[in-house]
């Protein structure tokens, strides 16, 4: 996200505070229980210490405006929070979904995860066999039963989240084909930390620099570069492998390009010209190549075993809470009693890089370190990363490795091998939007910025001074904030609401962090007052995203037409909002999920293209559209001179342009520097789907996913067994009910086969429970 969005964002909060925090208030400084003066003891807002199964049933902070649904008008405009300043006897109340186990059945059924998960492993786990990463992007050109699957260079990846929700099934379901894709994600986890050589680091992306031919049909597995065979950086046991290979690619030969010197010059011209000939084509080899001018580039790694590996280095705080979480999964797997012994052990290497990295990053004072461009590759050259970015451009004091919010530097000190103990430690943000954001705000106004400490003290620390909780009762000459902010939305629609949702998406970052503390404090013992601390500033940071977005969506809804693009935009976030707020144990009814519509398509993404049709060779692009293309791509760069001079030296006019139309195919520059003529291709994009994002829900939130009737399948309710649940299972169903259910209520047991499997549940009679089961599994399918 841009550094201008964000200031605009938290600029609105910040304004607002600085100027009105002493023109009225509750006088509670940790903005919970009006009428008091605690002084951030944190003793108003109560989860149940140390309560895994995440019901908080008693969590009694926060009514402020949660008594009237959505208004965002923080106590019906009365001010006495509707309880007359009782101080929250009422017990904060968790949402309960009146169709838990049905959602959660049509999202999740085991069948259906079975199905995804060799979508999954095919075209988004990728690396290697058993190491792999998933990646944001691939493409795939498909002919019968084989597929070549081209790797795509991706900033942001779902290294960890993906784990952790993987892992939440597994703890649920317990299969086997999630066993051995925890493996692979596991150990790509721990290989993202080993692959430079230097303890620690961490990457955005890492790829072998060979091709992987997995021959499903055969059991074969061949890796090459360049048409010779060789040897992957560490071999493992090739039962293992066989076993990965039958589960998820035993129907076809997968041909997995993971070479950067291969696919930037053959595939990404064609599917890419505008970065390839603006980024890509400039190689830096034997060193680097590029991946991104602001971001990262492709190093080859020169140190320890997985020397001549691609990694990306200048991997931001945007990826840390990613990688955290996906630690903290291998971290509590490792000592997993229910876990294979297979998985503990890759769970175990994972939570020793994870601790490295979280080392490393308190070490150098609460910054990610990396291998920078114009440095000797070795660790006593290290650079924060993006203190230099991958095209020379220094853009500090904001650099992309440094801690920019409280919640991020705690999440780094929880997993480092000291570990976090309290929610008072100091920890330090060395680079902060919030710090330059405060500045400019001051000098704007003409004042002189104030000295701001960059040392947070408590894990609710927000901004100079003000924790986050201070943003939901915070009163303005006695009007509520979020009541002025709705007003303020009301008399200037168009310039206000694009700034909510620049606070919302800026929350991101310090929500994911603190969630990553929550989980942390949940699975370590001892850590009851931190995860009380961790899931009050949680529900802070949810609220405040989910007020500023359901302001959004209210007035967007309310216009004629409805504002469309504003309410998508809102509904995002309020999604996001609801999953955070839900699974960490501190969502009520104000955080709708939106009927988990997003998870639905993220589902049937994955399931499309185990179904694509063959590919069909690209449309030819004129040199024309390319050059069209090539010259939006520069325009872009027009204030990063040292991007936008570097094209025009090397391709000073039309006709030097490093991509060109050669009769049916094309002419590119190569590794080498040369043109040399390249194949059209068939490939097609995949990507942009997350993996069961929800389904942790099944574990740490079963009041709003319970899977239960997802582990007994679609199978236990198709009564004819003829892999689909329809009206002839109805008939069965029906049939039985008649027979056996109420008002006759015959004991269903194995001799009349569960009153003819109509007992679905297998309680012992067939009652309303059955009904609801059967309703929710129409059409499912395996």
């Amino acid at each position: 996200m841009s550094r201008k969005k964000i200031f605009r964002g938290f600029a609105l909060l910040v304004l607002l505070a600085l100027f009105f925090a002493g023109c009225g208030s509750t006088g509670d400084d940790d903005d919970d229980r009006p009428g008091t003066t605690d002084d951030d003891d944190n003793d108003d807002f109560t989860p149940p210490p140390g309560d895994d199964d995440d019901d908080n049933d008693d969590n009694d902070d926060n009514d402020d405006d949660n008594d009237d649904n959505d208004d965002n008008d923080n106590d019906d405009n009365d001010n006495d929070n509707d309880d007359n300043d009782d101080n929250d006897t009422t017990p904060f109340t968790v949402w309960e979904n009146p169709n838990a186990k049905a959602d959660a059945f049509r999202l999740y059924y085991k069948e259906r995860l079975s199905r995804i998960l060799p979508a999954y492993n095919r075209f988004k786990l990728v690396g290697d066999v058993v190491p792999a990463m998933t990646l944001g992007s691939t493409a795939i050109a498909k002919s019968g039963t084989n597929y070549d699957v081209a790797l795509h260079p991706v900033d942001n990846n779902d290294f960890g989240w993906s784990a952790f929700n993987v892992y939440q099934a597994y703890k649920y379901f317990g299969r086997r084909d999630q066993a051995l894709t925890l493996i692979r994600q596991f150990e790509g986890l721990a290989v993202a930390e080993e692959i430079s050589g230097i303890p620690g680091l961490t990457c955005r992306e890492w790829w072998p620099g060979f091709t992987i031919n997995i021959d499903g049909l055969t059991g074969t597995i061949t890796r090459t570069k360049d048409g010779d065979p060789i040897d992957p950086a560490e071999a493992y046991d090739p039962s293992l492998e066989a076993e990965i290979v039958d589960a998820f690619f035993a129907d076809g030969v997968y041909n997995v390009r993971a070479d950067p010197t291969d696919t930037y010059f053959h595939i990404e011209p064609i599917l890419n010209p505008a970065d390839y000939a603006v980024t890509f084509v400039f190689a830096e080899m034997p060193n680097y190549l590029r991946i991104s001018n602001c971001c990262s580039s492709f190093m080859v790694s020169q140190l320890g075993t997985f020397a001549g590996y691609f990694w990306g280095n200048h991997n931001s705080r945007d990826n840390f809470p990613d990688f955290a979480m996906g630690y903290f999964a291998a971290c509590e797997a490792k000592d997993d009693p229910n876990a294979d012994a297979d998985v503990r052990a890759s769970a175990e290497r994972a939570c020793n890089s994870g601790k490295r990295v979280g080392d490393s990053v308190v070490e150098n004072g609460y910054n990610l370190m990396t291998v920078g461009e114009f440095e000797p590759y070795d660790a006593d050259h290290l650079i924060v990363a993006g203190e230099l970015r991958p095209d020379g451009t220094d853009e500090g004091p904001e650099w992309l490795g440094s801690m920019n919010m409280c919640q991020m530097s705690y999440m780094a000190k929880a997993m480092s091998t000291t570990g976090l103990s309290s929610p008072d430690e100091a920890v330090e943000t060395p680079g902060s939007y919030e710090i330059l954001g405060i500045k400019a705000l001051f000098e704007l106004l003409g004042l002189q910025p104030p000295e701001i400490t960059k040392t947070c003290h408590n894990i609710d620390d927000f901004f100079v001074g003000l924790p986050f909780g201070s943003f939901l009762t915070l009163e303005v000459f006695g009007v509520p904030l979020w009541d002025l902010i709705a007003t303020v939305l009301e008399l200037y629609p168009d310039e206000v609401w694009p700034v909510l949702l620049d606070l919302a998406d800026a929350l991101d970052q310090p929500e994911m962090a603190i969630f990553a503390v929550v989980y942390y404090a949940r699975i370590t013992a001892g850590k009851d007052e931190l995860l009380h601390a961790s899931q009050e500033t949680l529900w802070h940071i949810v609220e405040i995203q989910r007020r500023a977005s359901q302001l959004v969506y209210d007035w967007a809804m309310a216009q004629d037409p409805p504002n469309t693009n504003a309410a998508n935009q809102a509904e995002h976030y309020l999604t996001m909002a609801a999953l955070y707020a839900h699974i960490g144990g501190v969502g009520n009814a104000d955080f709708d999920p939106f009927d988990f519509v997003n998870e639905e398509n993220y589902n049937e993404g994955f399931e499309a293209v185990l179904n694509r049709p063959d590919s069909s060779l690209r449309g030819l692009m004129t040199d024309e559209y390319i050059w069209e293309r090539i010259l939006a791509e520069l325009d872009g760069y027009a204030d990063r001179p040292l991007t936008y001079d570097r094209y025009w030296e090397r391709f000073p006019t039309e006709a030097d342009k490093p991509l060109r139309r050669l009769g049916d195919n094309y002419e590119a520059v190569g590794l080498d520097g040369d043109f040399h003529e390249i194949a059209n291709i068939s490939h097609q994009w995949f990507g942009g789907l997350d993996l069961w994002k929800m389904l942790p829900a099944c574990v740490l939130a079963p009041n709003v996913l319970d899977c239960e009737w997802a582990a007994l399948g679609c199978e236990r309710p198709d009564l004819d067994a003829s892999g689909l649940v329809d009206s002839a299972d109805q008939t069965l169903f029906e049939s039985a009910w008649a027979t056996y259910g109420p008002p006759n209520s015959i004991a269903c047991t194995v001799d009349n086969s569960w009153c003819d499997g109509g007992d679905l549940d297998r309680s012992g009679l067939m009652d309303e429970e059955d009904q609801a089961f059967f309703t929710a599994a129409i059409g499912c399918w395996y």
